[in-house]
Protein backbone atom coordinates (compact mmCIF):
# COMPACT_ATOMS: atom_id res chain seq x y z
CA UNK A 1 0.00 0.00 0.00
CA UNK A 2 2.95 2.08 0.41
CA UNK A 3 3.51 2.47 -3.33
CA UNK A 4 -0.06 3.91 -4.31
CA UNK A 5 0.04 6.41 -1.33
CA UNK A 6 -1.27 9.50 -2.76
CA UNK A 7 0.77 11.37 0.04
CA UNK A 8 3.81 10.30 -1.39
CA UNK A 9 2.80 11.01 -4.82
CA UNK A 10 1.82 14.85 -3.26
CA UNK A 11 5.41 14.42 -1.96
CA UNK A 12 7.17 13.65 -4.94
CA UNK A 13 5.56 16.53 -6.64
CA UNK A 14 6.79 19.41 -4.07
CA UNK A 15 10.25 17.48 -3.94
CA UNK A 16 13.64 19.28 -4.07
CA UNK A 17 14.44 18.29 -7.55
CA UNK A 18 10.40 19.82 -8.54
CA UNK A 19 11.28 22.51 -6.95
CA UNK A 20 14.59 23.67 -8.65
CA UNK A 21 12.85 22.78 -12.04
CA UNK A 22 9.84 25.36 -10.90
CA UNK A 23 12.65 27.91 -10.19
CA UNK A 24 14.59 27.51 -13.12
CA UNK A 25 11.61 28.03 -15.53
CA UNK A 26 10.68 31.04 -13.79
CA UNK A 27 13.99 32.33 -13.93
CA UNK A 28 14.46 31.40 -17.91
CA UNK A 29 10.82 33.20 -17.95
CA UNK A 30 11.52 36.17 -16.12
CA UNK A 31 14.70 36.24 -18.06
CA UNK A 32 13.50 35.89 -21.68
CA UNK A 33 10.57 38.30 -20.60
CA UNK A 34 12.62 41.33 -19.20
CA UNK A 35 15.01 41.06 -22.31
CA UNK A 36 11.61 40.79 -24.63
CA UNK A 37 10.11 43.92 -22.79
CA UNK A 38 13.50 45.86 -22.96
CA UNK A 39 13.60 45.03 -27.36
CA UNK A 40 10.05 45.96 -27.87
CA UNK A 41 10.27 49.34 -26.35
CA UNK A 42 13.48 49.77 -27.71
CA UNK A 43 11.43 49.70 -31.41
CA UNK A 44 8.71 51.61 -30.43
CA UNK A 45 9.55 54.45 -32.49
CA UNK A 46 9.87 51.81 -35.12
CA UNK A 47 6.34 50.18 -34.92
CA UNK A 48 4.72 53.40 -34.96
CA UNK A 49 6.88 54.39 -38.60
CA UNK A 50 5.51 51.08 -39.72
CA UNK A 51 2.14 51.95 -39.01
CA UNK A 52 2.14 55.39 -40.76
CA UNK A 53 4.18 53.57 -43.41
CA UNK A 54 2.68 51.86 -47.17
CA UNK A 55 1.83 48.68 -46.98
CA UNK A 56 4.30 46.56 -49.06
CA UNK A 57 7.16 48.55 -47.05
CA UNK A 58 5.52 48.65 -43.44
CA UNK A 59 5.62 44.74 -43.94
CA UNK A 60 8.94 44.44 -44.20
CA UNK A 61 9.72 46.69 -41.89
CA UNK A 62 8.00 44.31 -39.55
CA UNK A 63 8.94 41.42 -40.56
CA UNK A 64 12.54 42.35 -40.05
CA UNK A 65 12.06 43.61 -36.09
CA UNK A 66 10.38 40.52 -35.45
CA UNK A 67 13.02 38.37 -37.15
CA UNK A 68 15.19 40.51 -35.17
CA UNK A 69 13.65 40.08 -31.46
CA UNK A 70 13.03 36.59 -31.95
CA UNK A 71 16.64 35.80 -32.89
CA UNK A 72 18.10 37.74 -30.07
CA UNK A 73 15.65 36.04 -27.93
CA UNK A 74 16.69 32.38 -29.34
CA UNK A 75 20.58 33.54 -28.81
CA UNK A 76 19.63 34.58 -24.75
CA UNK A 77 17.45 31.60 -24.35
CA UNK A 78 20.52 29.34 -26.08
CA UNK A 79 23.33 31.08 -23.09
CA UNK A 80 20.82 30.63 -20.70
CA UNK A 81 20.40 26.90 -21.57
CA UNK A 82 24.84 27.09 -21.47
CA UNK A 83 24.59 28.22 -18.30
CA UNK A 84 22.40 25.55 -17.02
CA UNK A 85 24.57 22.18 -18.71
CA UNK A 86 26.85 22.34 -15.55
CA UNK A 87 23.55 21.75 -12.97
CA UNK A 88 22.39 19.36 -15.24
CA UNK A 89 25.27 17.16 -15.27
CA UNK A 90 25.64 17.52 -11.37
CA UNK A 91 22.22 16.40 -10.96
CA UNK A 92 22.57 13.65 -13.55
CA UNK A 93 25.31 12.12 -11.83
CA UNK A 94 23.55 12.58 -8.04
CA UNK A 95 20.81 10.41 -9.25
CA UNK A 96 23.16 8.26 -10.56
CA UNK A 97 24.04 7.63 -6.94
CA UNK A 98 22.34 4.56 -5.07
CA UNK A 99 21.14 4.91 -1.43
CA UNK A 100 21.92 2.29 1.18
CA UNK A 101 19.18 0.56 0.87
CA UNK A 102 18.97 1.00 -2.53
CA UNK A 103 22.63 -0.72 -2.51
CA UNK A 104 21.10 -3.25 0.09
CA UNK A 105 18.26 -4.11 -2.06
CA UNK A 106 20.50 -4.74 -4.94
CA UNK A 107 22.92 -7.23 -3.08
CA UNK A 108 19.55 -8.85 -1.30
CA UNK A 109 18.91 -9.73 -4.96
CA UNK A 110 21.73 -11.08 -6.22
CA UNK A 111 22.57 -12.69 -3.32
CA UNK A 112 19.56 -13.54 -1.86
CA UNK A 113 17.89 -13.12 1.26
CA UNK A 114 20.13 -14.03 4.38
CA UNK A 115 18.01 -17.22 5.22
CA UNK A 116 18.43 -18.39 1.97
CA UNK A 117 22.49 -17.83 2.18
CA UNK A 118 22.59 -19.43 5.60
CA UNK A 119 20.24 -22.38 4.31
CA UNK A 120 22.59 -22.87 0.70
CA UNK A 121 25.84 -22.97 3.18
CA UNK A 122 24.19 -25.61 5.29
CA UNK A 123 23.26 -27.66 2.09
CA UNK A 124 27.13 -27.45 1.13
CA UNK A 125 28.45 -27.98 4.43
CA UNK A 126 26.61 -31.17 4.85
CA UNK A 127 27.10 -32.28 1.46
CA UNK A 128 31.12 -32.02 2.00
CA UNK A 129 30.35 -33.58 5.09
CA UNK A 130 28.86 -36.67 3.08
CA UNK A 131 31.94 -36.50 0.42
CA UNK A 132 33.99 -36.59 3.41
CA UNK A 133 32.50 -39.66 4.91
CA UNK A 134 32.80 -41.55 1.48
CA UNK A 135 36.53 -40.95 1.15
CA UNK A 136 37.05 -42.31 4.73
CA UNK A 137 36.77 -46.08 4.06
CA UNK A 138 39.21 -45.72 1.66
CA UNK A 139 41.95 -43.43 3.44
CA UNK A 140 44.95 -45.60 4.49
CA UNK A 141 45.34 -44.02 8.39
CA UNK A 142 42.80 -42.47 10.73
CA UNK A 143 44.43 -40.36 13.08
CA UNK A 144 42.98 -39.56 16.66
CA UNK A 145 43.22 -37.13 19.88
CA UNK A 146 41.82 -39.48 21.21
CA UNK A 147 38.72 -38.24 20.92
CA UNK A 148 38.38 -34.55 20.15
CA UNK A 149 39.96 -34.79 17.05
CA UNK A 150 40.11 -37.00 14.23
CA UNK A 151 42.19 -37.06 10.63
CA UNK A 152 41.79 -39.01 8.02
CA UNK A 153 44.82 -39.27 5.70
CA UNK A 154 45.13 -41.14 2.10
CA UNK A 155 47.96 -41.96 -0.04
CA UNK A 156 48.15 -43.11 -3.78
CA UNK A 157 51.72 -43.07 -4.97
CA UNK A 158 50.68 -43.32 -8.62
CA UNK A 159 48.13 -40.81 -8.33
CA UNK A 160 49.81 -38.59 -5.75
CA UNK A 161 52.85 -36.27 -4.89
CA UNK A 162 52.27 -36.64 -1.33
CA UNK A 163 49.28 -38.18 1.00
CA UNK A 164 46.21 -35.69 0.90
CA UNK A 165 43.80 -35.46 4.09
CA UNK A 166 40.50 -36.29 2.87
CA UNK A 167 38.66 -36.28 5.90
CA UNK A 168 38.87 -34.12 9.42
CA UNK A 169 36.76 -33.00 12.58
CA UNK A 170 36.12 -32.42 16.16
CA UNK A 171 33.53 -33.86 18.45
CA UNK A 172 30.59 -35.85 16.66
CA UNK A 173 32.48 -35.68 13.30
CA UNK A 174 35.40 -36.94 14.88
CA UNK A 175 33.71 -39.85 16.73
CA UNK A 176 32.16 -40.84 13.15
CA UNK A 177 35.03 -40.63 11.64
CA UNK A 178 36.34 -43.17 13.75
CA UNK A 179 33.08 -45.41 13.53
CA UNK A 180 33.45 -45.25 9.38
CA UNK A 181 37.23 -46.24 9.72
CA UNK A 182 36.66 -49.38 12.79
CA UNK A 183 34.03 -50.39 10.17
CA UNK A 184 35.92 -50.36 7.07
CA UNK A 185 39.21 -51.51 8.83
CA UNK A 186 41.10 -48.50 8.96
CA UNK A 187 43.49 -48.34 11.07
CA UNK A 188 43.06 -45.58 13.31
CA UNK A 189 46.20 -44.24 15.22
CA UNK A 190 46.47 -42.24 18.06
CA UNK A 191 48.94 -39.29 17.84
CA UNK A 192 47.38 -35.81 19.07
CA UNK A 193 49.79 -33.29 18.42
CA UNK A 194 50.07 -34.61 14.87
CA UNK A 195 46.28 -35.09 14.50
CA UNK A 196 45.87 -31.27 16.02
CA UNK A 197 48.41 -30.05 13.34
CA UNK A 198 46.48 -31.65 10.51
CA UNK A 199 42.97 -30.36 11.59
CA UNK A 200 44.68 -26.68 12.31
CA UNK A 201 47.02 -26.43 9.49
CA UNK A 202 46.08 -28.56 6.77
CA UNK A 203 42.53 -27.48 4.49
CA UNK A 204 40.51 -30.71 3.60
CA UNK A 205 41.58 -32.09 0.15
CA UNK A 206 44.83 -30.80 0.15
CA UNK A 207 48.23 -32.63 0.54
CA UNK A 208 49.99 -32.44 3.45
CA UNK A 209 52.64 -29.65 3.72
CA UNK A 210 56.22 -30.31 3.45
CA UNK A 211 57.22 -29.87 6.62
CA UNK A 212 55.10 -32.48 8.03
CA UNK A 213 56.41 -35.27 5.26
CA UNK A 214 59.00 -36.68 7.38
CA UNK A 215 56.36 -37.67 10.08
CA UNK A 216 53.83 -38.95 7.87
CA UNK A 217 56.18 -40.54 6.40
CA UNK A 218 56.92 -42.82 10.06
CA UNK A 219 52.94 -42.89 9.98
CA UNK A 220 52.60 -44.59 7.16
CA UNK A 221 55.53 -46.89 7.62
CA UNK A 222 53.98 -48.48 10.90
CA UNK A 223 50.78 -48.44 9.26
CA UNK A 224 52.51 -50.97 6.73
CA UNK A 225 54.14 -52.87 9.36
CA UNK A 226 50.60 -53.41 10.88
CA UNK A 227 49.24 -54.63 7.58
CA UNK A 228 51.92 -57.02 7.32
CA UNK A 229 51.05 -58.63 10.45
CA UNK A 230 47.56 -58.11 10.00
CA UNK A 231 47.66 -60.64 7.01
CA UNK A 232 50.01 -63.01 8.59
CA UNK A 233 48.05 -63.35 11.76
CA UNK A 234 50.58 -62.29 14.03
CA UNK A 235 50.28 -59.32 16.69
CA UNK A 236 50.06 -55.69 16.10
CA UNK A 237 53.46 -54.31 16.47
CA UNK A 238 53.20 -51.34 19.36
CA UNK A 239 52.83 -48.14 18.75
CA UNK A 240 55.98 -45.96 18.41
CA UNK A 241 56.72 -43.90 21.75
CA UNK A 242 59.88 -42.30 21.22
CA UNK A 243 58.50 -38.94 20.08
CA UNK A 244 58.49 -40.10 15.87
CA UNK A 245 54.76 -39.44 15.70
CA UNK A 246 55.56 -35.65 16.61
CA UNK A 247 54.57 -32.99 14.46
CA UNK A 248 58.02 -30.11 14.25
CA UNK A 249 57.38 -27.16 16.52
CA UNK A 250 56.44 -25.18 13.57
CA UNK A 251 53.11 -27.26 13.57
CA UNK A 252 52.83 -27.24 17.47
CA UNK A 253 49.29 -26.24 18.23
Amino acid sequence: MSRINPLKGFGKLFSHAALAEIVKALVKFVVIAVIALWLIRGRIDAFTRIATGSWPDATHQAVEIIVNIFVILACVLAVVSLLEVPYQLWAHYKRLKMTRQEIRDEMREQDGSPQTRRRIRGLRIKMARMRMMTEVPKADVVLVNPEHFAAALSYREDTMRAPRLVAKGTGLIALRIREIAAENGVPVIAAPPLTRALCRFVELGDEIPTGLYGVIAEVLAYVYRLKLARDAGGSAPETPRDGRFEPPPEFAT
